[in-house]
């Protein structure tokens, strides 16, 4: 007898059961506060607070926000235009509400899951599952319990908790909604036939496309993930249909060349012919160098996977500079491997049998993972050398792949993985990836417990150990904001946010001879930075020295006009200036 909760009026008891457990997982995360990038991509963000950005970009350059995420932010705006317009009505419906935001969040998870489960049932509906399924799967998984068990896993599993409780990172899922989305709408496209429906769902994958462009970067693969669903499960080559095939793909090819035209226009993407393409890339990385780190932080990923355990939110990660280092070296084998596991099982593993379409399905998932990973993890530098919320898209193909291998192994060995055997472990894991989940959401709750959990496994971790010093210095906790920023200093003695706050923080307190020596390091380090002289001003306006101060807002002034601070604190210490004139 095979059990009800995967076998029996499948469909609803599956949507059922995926938006509860969900939600059990996250319940604990609708209060999270705003942590890290939220303080620019929400909470500072001028850009929410007014629809009118969205209706002519142009207004947004002359906005000044901070000097060190002016930048960042502007380019994210222009090139990610759909999230922030969700943070704007967000703002307009919760203003600063937490809640709000993430209950968004949440939803577009429970959406990517549902997207998942569809477009694992459109895979039973391909021409390679028609022309290649018998009776020997009789024996095996059905297409709904298939459907729902990938659905789940990638419900529940905690790795995604990085793209979901963190608010920013609805740039990641939102991309990911519309890039399922696509998918999901152009196989329906190609199996509708002469339907009345056809030209409907066309119009739906190639919106769908135009939005996760304009969502974020990495949707850039769209194209490559529809031309290998065409590959594997319409075969179009076997067909003899190839100008059919590339002109259902030609629209979606050139809406996302609309990614590097948006993203070469910002001073932020600067192509280095000497070896890099940088975006936001302040450390001037080597593209090879970065390359070299990835093949290592994909076999991080893959462990997260498989097992979830010692995630974090910062991972200190150095960069790999040669290709022979162990861990560099070790793991290109191992992806290696793994590709050629999927051409075994695509290409070699199918001729020896008649359920080729389950093996051919093994490998999709196996490519998916590396192919919607080629633009955050390849040679395209960026910031960070290993980021969870990287492999929210990835992840599909991984529990693709393990599901599909599951059901070879039940087709194969019926009597070994029974269908109550299967529930049960299905079960099982599911409320165990719940419980982990549950318990990683903690570290989302504020900004406090986020940068404990990352300084305590990644002590040499600087940005963390400033960030908590910040933390501490806005709850009026002086003596521990102290002992943290000494933490980064004793890291890295140059650090100019630690010596830019650690001033900041004598000022508040009125220690003025520390607060010149923090300045004077700064001078002597970062000259030509406008906000040393803004800050160098500030040691001397609250000193009423305000002669000396406005000099050095000038100073500050005359090496960023724009810097707002500044031109602010020089009009202030003017007309203070003033009235003792004219007394």
């Amino acid at each position: 007898m095979r059990p009800a909760i995967i076998y029996n009026q499948p469909t609803l008891k599956h949507i059922i059961i995926i938006f509860f457990l969900t939600f059990m997982a996250y319940l604990n995360s609708f209060n999270g506060g705003f942590v890290f990038d939220d303080t620019y991509d929400v909470v500072e963000n001028p850009f929410i607070r007014d629809f009118k950005y969205f209706g002519d970009t142009s207004l947004v350059k002359d906005v000044v926000i901070n000097r060190n995420t002016d930048a960042p932010l502007k380019y994210s705006f222009k090139a990610r235009q759909v999230v922030h317009f969700t943070f704007a009505l967000n703002y307009k419906i919760h203003g600063l509400n937490v809640a709000g935001y993430h209950a968004v969040n949440f939803y577009i998870h429970v959406f990517n899951a549902l997207l998942v489960y569809w477009i694992v049932l459109l895979l039973f509906e391909t021409p390679l599952f028609v022309n290649s399924h018998d009776g020997n799967t009789r024996y095996g998984l059905s297409k709904d319990s298939i459907a729902f068990s990938v659905a789940l896993l990638y419900a529940v599993h905690p790795v995604q908790t990085e793209a979901v409780s963190f608010i920013s990172q609805r740039f990641t899922s939102l991309a990911a909604f519309f890039y399922f989305l696509s998918v999901v709408s152009y196989m329906k496209w190609r199996l509708s036939g002469n339907s009345s429906k056809r030209y409907a769902y066309c119009f739906v994958a190639i919106a769908a496309a135009m939005l996760a462009v304009k969502t974020k970067e990495n949707t850039f693969t769209l194209p490559l993930s529809l031309t290998l669903i065409e590959i594997i499960f319409f075969s179009p080559f076997v067909q003899r249909k190839y100008n059919k095939t590339i002109l259902h793909l030609l629209p979606f090819y050139f809406i996302v060349s609309v990614i590097p035209i948006n993203t070469m226009g910002s001073k932020l993407f600067l192509f280095d012919f000497g070896g890099a393409i940088n975006i936001g890339n302040p450390y001037e990385i080597s593209a090879l160098h970065y390359l070299y780190t990835q093949f290592y932080a994909v076999v991080v990923y893959l462990r997260l996977l498989i097992f979830p355990v010692n995630q974090n939110a910062d991972y200190y990660q150095p960069v790999f500079t040669t290709i022979l280092n162990y861990k560099v070296l070790g793991s290109l084998l191992l992806l290696i491997l793994l590709l050629l596991f999927a051409i075994y099982l695509c290409f070699v593993k199918t001729r020896k049998t008649e359920d080729r379409f389950y093996y051919r399905v093994a490998a999709f998932g196996i490519l998916w993972f590396f192919i919607t990973m080629l633009v955050e993890s390849s040679f395209i530098v960026l910031n960070d050398m290993i980021v969870e919320h990287r492999i929210y898209l990835p992840s599909f193909g991984f529990f693709l792949t393990v599901v599909f291998i599951f059901a070879i192994m039940k087709s194969r060995y019926p009597y070994m993985l029974t269908d109550n055997k299967y529930a049960i472990l299905l079960i099982v894991t599911a409320l165990l990836l719940t419980a982990l989940t549950y318990n990683r959401n903690k570290v989302w709750r504020d900004s406090k417990a986020f940068y404990e959990d990352i300084i305590k496994k990644s002590p040499l971790n600087y940005r963390a150990q400033g960030g908590l010093a910040t933390y501490h210095m806005n709850n009026g906790m002086y003596d521990k904001a102290y002992e943290a920023f000494q933490n980064v200093i004793r890291y890295d003695f140059k650090n100019f946010g630690a010596h830019n706050n650690l001033s900041l923080l004598y000022l508040q307190t009125r220690q003025f001879d520390k607060a010149l020596i923090e300045c004077r390091l700064l001078l002597r380090y970062y000259g030509t930075n406008s906000d040393v002289f803004n800050r160098y001003g500030n040691y001397f306006f609250l000193q009423k020295r305000f002669d000396e101060a406005a000099k050095q807002y000038r100073k500050a002034l005359s090496l960023d006009p724009n810097n707002a601070r500044a031109r602010e604190n020089l009009y202030a210490t003017l007309n203070i200036l003033a009235k003792q004139g004219s007394h």
